[in-house]
């Protein structure tokens, strides 16, 4: 008979006893005969499914005694730690389609899987294991690189450089634009906005747009 954690012993009724069963199955186990202990003993055990239930529930009940979080808790863990993965996998994406941006390449080409906005992300995702990870796991319409995509992070990203401008502007007091208009070799309309003002503590900034 191999060593049981879960049998206890009755010095009141000079038997023993299923520790977990007793307390939380349905079905005791309790014997006094010594002469066959061990075969009750593992019979117990064996494959009976109502003994290895009640060895969960005392585990799970000792887990949460001694501080471990509860299943909720685990939960809302698992569901907090899914929301950091995502935004760290946008922000990586985000990283890639502003950089090029600033640096003025251009994303797409004729053949979407060699476009420079893959090539750079593959980079990336070498020394990245989470985004590589989202790369080659993820759904086709969850992974967040489609065109559509890198159209809107470049719109988002826009607009919060213009909100920080506006808001420098404000600050400055003084500030100066200037408007030119032209029109392009599709005879479409151009407008471009200078913008001039004086940062606190900093030297004065201009800004196309």
């Amino acid at each position: 008979m191999k060593q049981a954690s879960w049998l206890r012993y009755s010095p009141s009724a000079d038997s023993v006893y299923c520790g977990y069963c007793y307390l939380f199955g349905v079905q005791a186990f309790r014997t006094s005969d010594w002469s066959n202990i061990s075969k009750f003993v593992d019979r117990h055990v064996g494959e009976n499914a109502s003994h290895h239930t009640a060895v969960a529930r005392g585990q799970a009940f000792i887990d949460v005694h001694r501080g471990a979080p509860d299943i909720r808790q685990q939960l809302q863990n698992q569901r907090v730690q899914a929301i950091e993965e995502n935004r760290a996998i946008l922000k990586s994406i985000t990283e890639v389609v502003v950089t090029m941006a600033r640096q003025n390449i251009s994303l797409r080409g004729h053949v979407p899987e060699e476009s420079n906005f893959n090539s750079l992300m593959a980079l990336v995702a070498q020394h990245n294991s989470t985004l590589r990870h989202h790369l080659e796991n993820a759904r086709g319409n969850a992974k967040y690189t489609s065109p559509e995509i890198q159209n809107e992070l470049l719109d988002l990203s826009a607009q919060q450089i213009v909100n920080n401008i506006v808001s420098d502007c404000k600050k400055a007091g003084c500030y100066a634009f200037i408007a030119d208009e032209s029109t392009d070799v599709s005879v479409k309309e151009q407008i471009s906005v200078l913008c001039t003002f004086c940062a606190k503590g900093k030297q004065w900034e201009t800004h196309h747009t």
